[in-house]
This record gives C-alpha cells, structure tokens and sequence, in this order.
C-alpha cells in the first residue's frame, strides 16, 4: 500500500466519521443555532455531497495496483453484483418521499414504522444494495483502491446500523424489538 492509498483510506474514513457524526442528535442540536431544524437534512444532504470531491479525487489518485489479473467470471460476478445493487436501491428509492429524504420538505412528524416492500424482508435495504455496490466494484475493477473503498464501507454500515437501530428503537420501542426480531438486517433469509 502506498502513500495514495493511506490517504484515500484516510479520506474515506473521515468522510464516513464525519457523516455519522452530523446524523446524531446531538451534532443537530448543536447546530440548530447556525442551521434551522427544518433545513438539516437539506444542508447534511449538501455537505455530503460537496465532500464527495475530496474523496474521488483521492479514489482516482491511487495508483492502479491490481490485486488480481482480470478473468470473465470475476467480471460477470462483479458486474452482477453492481447491476443487482444498483436495480435494488433504485427499488428501495420508491418506498421514501424523494423531497423528505433530501431535506427539500420536512419529513412528517409520527410517521409509522415501515415494515412493507423491502423492509418485510431486510430492515435496512438501502444498505443492502450498498453492499452489493461494495462488493461488486472490487471484483470488476481488482484493484486495492476499490478493496479499501469495499472494506472500510462495509465496515461502516455494520458500525452505522448498530447505531441507527438504537435511535430506532427509542423511536418505536417495542414495535421495533418485534420487528427486529423478525425480519433480518441486510440480507434476507433465504431458508425459513
């Protein structure tokens, strides 16, 4: 690993530290000062994607070191895996108000739990077609830039579900214990 890759590596991390720190409620109550409470999302939204540019111009800095020579079964697997993922969160799109989730609109106060579509097989399933993103593109591309961006991603969205789950379950209590309870995180069960 060279000196463009621990800094992608860096980047990436911090990027994701920094995403998750400005979703908990306290970085929001700390902020409501600076940032009205009904704009948040719109501005976390923003910023995330503003620091998008950092993090690909270190990605596309990394010197191509090929982990592993390229073979067509690799390639169809990897490209399936990207496909899939990327049909699967179009799918999971549908299930949220497209303006709530960029913050364009507030999000509406008491929504229920959803637990139907995707979320009656897997609860995060944004996240599960993240992680077929994740694992796709270091099959196809083989290199150790894009098993970094796979490895610490991943890592990131276990870590980051562990922590979402809680507010959830302050949220929704006891209906949320059930349905954790029953529907599994990621991935659904294939053998019942």
């Amino acid at each position: 690993m060279n000196t463009e890759h621990i800094l992608f590596a860096a980047i990436w991390a911090g990027y994701l530290g920094l995403h998750s720190a400005l979703a908990t409620t306290r970085v929001k109550v700390a902020l409501q000062g600076w940032i009205p409470a009904a704009q948040y999302r719109l501005f976390f939204n923003a910023l995330a994607l503003l620091l998008l540019v950092p993090l690909v111009w270190a990605y596309l800095r990394c010197a191509p070191v090929v982990l592993w020579p390229n073979a067509a079964i690799r390639n169809v697997l990897g490209g399936a895996l990207l496909v899939g993922g990327g049909v699967l969160l179009k799918v999971a799109f549908r299930q949220y108000d497209s303006g709530e989730f960029l913050g364009l609109r507030p999000a509406a106060a008491g929504a229920p739990l959803a637990t139907k579509g995707l979320n009656a097989y897997v609860r995060h399933p944004l996240y599960s077609a993240t992680f077929l993103l994740l694992f796709g593109w270091p099959l196809l591309s083989g290199t150790l830039a894009a098993v970094l961006l796979s490895g610490i991603g991943s890592l990131y969205l276990v870590v980051g579900t562990y922590w979402e789950e809680r507010k959830l379950v302050r949220e929704f209590g006891a209906d949320y214990l059930a349905y954790k309870a029953q529907v599994p995180r990621f991935f659904p069960r294939i053998f019942l």
